[in-house]
């Protein structure tokens, strides 16, 4: 929200002042936007697997399914209803149903389709990421820690090759970024999932590390994972002109302490983290019209403030719509894929009774 809201607002923000400065050099000299993303598929792989593993075997796949489906779909339908209507047909924008059907599946690339919003290619890696998680559920491999290491260092060279071939294979120059970089994604949120299992099977995590292998090779993955940029990632400790620091290089570590050694106790700080979708799918939507006001030549008045302000009205008025959206449309819906979910559990749980008393 910072990186997208400092961008937009700073050519109509008062000039002069050093604060304007920071709020807008800051997030792109420490590279804060992709930063943001980096850590989100590295919490992403804790949670989500972790969630999938503490789950009892038998229905447990279909279980993931309907309350993954029901956590992420509609809000997600709601926010693509929005960016329709705010980010297409207000500017005038050509909409098509191929484009509406295909972002309608949360994965509109794979069918040619540019994102009604921008940001949705992150949901396309969070299901594909899903979907392996999955698999390894239905081949019993989900709490193989080697496996979750083959899957980070597979998915690495995996990249790695990508990178290496993209300018002699044609045909991988027409592949969107946003798959070619999925890989490597994918790889840190298995790192994120390995972290999950050394992090629930370590006694004394925090201060445990001598002759603990699991957390040396966590440890080593972590730095192979941070390594693949090269000396280019690396170029802003020694000053290098024009260099920032990588997503890549700072986000593990900094996932790594903040999980082992600090907590978040303010109550409305964990709110925000509860109705956080919602301000990731809502903050672009939200900005627009605020943006169009404050680009209106008509509207003097709104021009030239600074621009913490406009980060604040931009920032309170996200928090405002996606509490909206989530009490309204996540919350109900989450419940209901919990209900579906423990529904699924109890049928099977009979079913086990009934042969077992057979």
């Amino acid at each position: 929200m910072w990186v997208h809201f400092s961008e937009g607002f700073v050519p109509f923000a008062c000039p002069g002042f050093a604060v304007l400065d920071f709020l807008h050099n800051a997030p792109r000299a420490l590279n804060l936007g992709r930063a943001g993303v980096v850590l989100f598929f590295v919490i992403s792989g804790f949670v989500i697997f972790g969630s999938l593993r503490n789950e009892p075997h038998g229905s447990a796949g279909r279980r993931f399914v309907i309350t993954r489906f029901f956590r992420l779909y509609p809000a997600y339908w709601v926010s693509l209803v929005a960016g329709l209507i705010v980010l297409w047909w207000w500017p005038g924008k050509p909409i098509s149903w191929s484009l509406v059907l295909a972002n309608v599946t949360m994965l509109p690339s794979l069918f040619g389709q540019p994102y009604v919003v921008g940001l949705y290619w992150t949901l396309e890696t969070e299901l594909v990421f899903y979907a392996l998680c999955w698999g390894l559920h239905r081949a019993g491999w989900l709490d193989a820690p080697r496996v979750l290491v083959r899957m980070i260092i597979g998915l690495a060279l995996f990249w790695l090759a990508l990178q290496a071939s993209g300018n002699v294979i044609p045909g991988l120059r027409d592949v969107s970024s946003y798959w070619k970089l999925m890989p490597r994604h994918l790889a840190i949120m298995f790192w994120g999932a390995l972290f999950r299992v050394v992090f629930d099977e370590t006694e004394g995590f925090r201060t445990r590390t001598a002759g603990n292998r699991h957390l040396w090779l966590l440890t080593g993955l972590m730095v192979a994972l941070t390594c693949l940029d090269g000396w280019k990632g690396f170029k802003f400790l020694w000053g290098a002109a024009g260099s920032r620091p990588s997503a890549y290089v700072l986000v593990l570590p900094f996932f790594w302490l903040w999980t082992a050694w600090l907590r978040i106790q303010p109550r409305w700080l964990v709110w925000l983290g509860r109705v956080s979708y919602s301000l990731y799918l809502f903050h672009v939507i939200v900005q627009a019209p605020l943006l169009a006001a404050v680009a209106d030549e008509s509207h003097a008045a709104l021009r030239g403030w600074p621009l913490g302000l406009y980060l604040l009205v931009a920032a309170m008025a996200t928090v405002l719509v996606s509490a909206a959206v989530y009490y309204a449309v996540e919350l109900p819906a989450i419940r209901q894929g919990r209900a579906l979910a423990q529904a699924v559990r109890a049928r099977d749980t009979g079913r086990l009774s009934t042969t077992g008393a057979a």
